[in-house]
């Protein structure tokens, strides 16, 4: 069965991508997905991953292909598996590139725009002066995160940074830093928690509130005060979860989340903290 999945970081301009399966190593290599598979890769520019020699369009799966997709995996959507699954990580990588360089091609099968009534849906306001669901998509997505935090009782604090990556260049980082201070409840009257960059993580994109009208178009724009609901649990390592709300005041005008792999003490803990994005770089 063709499972579809439509890309909503620019609302005005949505695509769908439609594959029966999964293409590459290990994949069910369905002809027509195989052949939107190979006209994306080649339609990759040079610099940013493209095949040395351009695929044939061919429907099938051989060596040249898998090595293709491992290329591309290695150099922005790790793990190298060589097998590009329907929504997940490489194809969702994949796409925003091309449009970020005015690359993606037309008149592809399988690639183009979604149902009218999906258009319908993100084009039409839930209420007067309320933008489209009550939030738009950003071009920004959490990458990672790495913290140190420290709570004594019902009060804590935390020190780290937010990795961001934006649509227009996904092979850039930005880190914002951050600092703050919380309450909440946790497992021992003392809790100590740390989690480095370079742990298992997985993050969701910034959404931009109704609230204001910040623009969000650059890093710099998340500088200022934030507000953050972390809750964690772990035995030794364990996992930890955030809620990042960008705010001016109490009202959030941007929020996503990010969750990863800790280590530390306590069992766990559920602590809002109220802080400042010092900087980015």
């Amino acid at each position: 069965m063709a499972a579809p999945f439509v890309f909503t970081e620019n609302p005005d301009d949505l695509v769908q991508i439609t594959m029966e399966g999964p293409v590459g190593d290990g994949g069910a290599n369905k002809a027509d997905d195989v052949r939107l598979i190979q006209t994306l890769l080649n339609a990759v520019p040079s610099p940013s991953g493209r095949p040395v020699a351009k695929l044939a369009v061919d429907g099938r799966v051989g060596p040249k292909t898998i090595d293709a997709i491992r290329q591309f995996q290695k150099k922005y959507a790790g793990p190298a598996d060589g097998r590009i699954d329907p929504g997940k990580k490489t194809i969702r990588t994949l796409v925003p590139l091309l449009r970020s360089n005015d690359a993606l091609p037309v008149g592809v099968p399988g690639l183009g725009s979604p149902d009218p009534r999906v258009k319908e849906a993100f084009s039409t306001p839930v209420a007067a002066g309320v933008g489209r669901f009550g939030f738009s998509p950003t071009q920004w997505r959490f990458a990672g995160s790495g913290s140190l935090s420290l709570s004594v009782d019902m009060y804590g604090a935390s020190v780290g940074t937010f990795v961001i990556v934006s649509d227009a260049d996904i092979s850039r980082l930005f880190r914002l830093k951050f600092g703050g201070f919380g309450v909440g409840v946790s497992a021992l009257p003392i809790g100590f928690d740390v989690a480095f960059e370079g742990m298992k993580s997985w993050g969701s994109r910034i959404m931009k509130g109704f609230f204001v009208s910040a623009p969000f178009e650059n890093p710099g724009d998340f500088v200022g005060p934030c507000k953050l609901v972390v809750g964690g649990g772990n035995i030794g390592p364990g996992i930890s979860g955030t809620l990042v709300g960008f705010m001016p005041g109490m009202m959030s005008s941007a929020f996503g989340g990010v969750a990863g792999m800790q280590i530390g003490m306590p069992g766990f803990e559920v602590t809002l903290y109220l802080g400042y994005i010092a900087s980015f770089s």
